[in-house]
């Protein structure tokens, strides 16, 4: 649940974690460019799902980076995501290019919906649904390797705990964050540019 939160809401199809990656980018791109970030296209009910999960996101984003001053808090996040990034790296040793790249075509479709030029969007449109398996397939492989889901894991019910120990409140709202990721990945919300 709490991988949304460590990383700023879903980006890409790199579904959480994963998208720790792609979100400094798309943040990036979309400071640059606010009117061309990243679209999601799915039903009505998704697309509200989404803007409540951004909401509560932004809410509980103070709160997040208070309890990421712990520096062990922040060690334990760096191992989780090595982790992560080496298994992904053993099934594809070409995975952080792509992720690179799928950074790079986000910021690029920025430009140019902001230019106006829709032929350029498409384009890089299509070269990231051709990027997006093979990033789904290294993150899943990741995720399914002993001790690689466990430290994310662990991270994330330590990260919670701190957010609960800071403010108590925050409970109902980490808890429906956690509902809202179940239900956009149950109607598997897919992102364009």
């Amino acid at each position: 649940m709490l991988r949304t939160i460590c990383g700023g809401f879903i980006a890409c199809t790199l579904c959480i974690p994963t998208a720790l990656h792609a979100q400094a980018t798309e943040a990036r791109a979309a400071a640059a460019h606010p009117q061309a970030a990243v679209v999601w296209q799915g039903s009505p009910q998704a697309q509200a799902w989404l803007e409540e999960a951004r909401r509560l996101q932004q809410r509980m984003q103070p709160l997040q980076q208070r309890a990421m001053q712990d520096t062990s808090l922040r060690r334990m996040q760096r191992e989780a995501t090595s982790a992560l990034s080496h298994a992904m790296r053993e099934h594809d040793a070409e995975i952080l290019d792509k992720l690179g790249r799928i950074g790079e075509i986000l910021e690029e479709a920025a430009a140019a919906r902001a230019a106006g030029d829709e032929k350029t969007v498409a384009a890089l449109a299509a070269e990231m649904r051709e990027l997006q398996p093979a990033v789904a397939v290294a993150q899943a492989q990741a995720l399914s390797k002993p001790g690689v889901s466990e430290r994310m894991n662990v991270f994330e019910s330590e990260l919670r705990a701190r957010m609960l120990l800071l403010d108590p409140s925050a409970a109902e709202s980490l808890r429906r964050l956690g509902e809202l990721e179940q239900q956009l990945r149950d109607a598997q919300f897919e992102p364009r540019i």
